[in-house]
């Protein structure tokens, strides 16, 4: 399907869209500060703030502090990504654009009422992991709308031409975009599953190994094919550096979410004592673990980039893509 472009940049779409995207890398590191605080139970009382409809400063204390600022931050993310569908809808031509806007919203308000259930039903380790796997998803929405609305989108579309080989490194890029998204959700999972927390870092750890081997081959074939595409080019360098600052915090991680779950299992929770129910774990370890989801979620983001960029910048020949779709007609009548 042919791509019906916006009529001319907007500029000032763009920056706002930008601004949309980091503000949710800024959401999603506050809701790690949250889970590393041993802070995500503080506030019992969803959606109020202590039992306020309005947050008070005598209850910011202790774990309130990070339980109700992220959800500050939260509501106001709720009204910029409305703001941004209701632009996109009345300035943009492009109906997936659209129906992507409009699908973060939805998106974030049922990571709302997911948050409200972690709460009220005291964390329970399937809802927080799909707390954690919403906020990823969405930030690859607000992503793609920010790239998408950028003056270079359409300037650069098709830019690289026909190569050889193109399909083929579409297929690698989504399936190493697959494995990083997996990686998170195994990271959730290990954050959250208190009794299989051993069991979840080796599988964590063998999924890190097949993410650095996605790594290496998708870079050589940029190397061999598409080095002249200096998008992909710079991607991929980046993508290099995150991945191996990612391996140093994952070894701190898992020490600092060990830490986490030692002190949490040493009684219940009070329900009537806001803010003073856990001992927080210490603060380094606090923000390095931090920085492990922060930079998982940055991975994420370029990797999905780059799969973006794998489709937008680069046309495959004519002969290779009718030989694919050949070969998912015969799959078709097979199955």
């Amino acid at each position: 399907m042919t791509e019906v472009p916006p009529a001319h940049p907007n500029r000032r779409l763009s920056r706002f869209a930008a601004f949309v995207a980091g503000y949710t890398f800024v959401l999603i590191t506050a809701g790690a500060l949250v889970t590393g605080n041993n802070a995500s139970l503080s506030d019992h009382t969803w959606p109020t703030f202590a039992g306020n409809v309005l947050p008070a400063k005598e209850t910011f204390v202790r774990g309130l502090i990070y339980e109700d600022t992220h959800r500050i931050l939260a509501g106001v993310f709720g009204l910029l990504v409305i703001a941004l569908a209701l632009w996109v809808q009345f300035t943009d031509r492009r109906l997936w654009l659209k129906l992507l806007a409009w699908g973060v919203v939805v998106a974030t308000g049922l990571q709302g009422l997911v948050g409200g259930v972690i709460i009220l039903y005291l964390r329970p380790v399937l809802v927080s992991m799909l707390h954690g796997v919403l906020g990823q998803s969405i930030f690859i929405g607000a992503a793609v709308i920010a790239a998408a609305t950028s003056p270079l989108w359409e300037r650069e579309h098709g830019s690289a031409g026909v190569r050889p080989g193109v399909v083929a490194f579409r297929v690698q890029c989504v399936l190493a975009t697959a494995l990083v998204f997996g990686q998170l959700i195994l990271g959730a999972a290990t954050r959250f599953a208190y009794g299989f927390f051993t069991y979840l870092v080796v599988l964590h750890v063998c999924m890190a190994f097949l993410i650095i081997a996605a790594a290496i081959w998708l870079g050589m074939t940029v190397s061999h094919h598409f080095r002249d595409v200096a998008p992909l080019r710079r991607s991929f360098v980046r993508l290099g550096w995150l991945i191996g600052t990612q391996v140093l915090l994952g070894i701190v991680a898992i020490f600092a979410n060990r830490s986490r779950f030692e002190l949490e299992l040493k009684g219940p929770i009070p329900e009537a004592q806001f803010g003073l129910e856990l001992e927080a774990p210490h603060q380094f370890l606090v923000l390095l673990s931090t920085a492990h989801v922060a930079v998982g979620a940055l991975i994420l983001i370029t990797m999905a980039l780059i799969t973006i960029l794998s489709f937008h910048l680069l046309s495959a020949e004519p002969a290779e893509e009718r030989s694919m779709n050949r070969a998912g007609l015969a799959e078709g009548e097979a199955a």
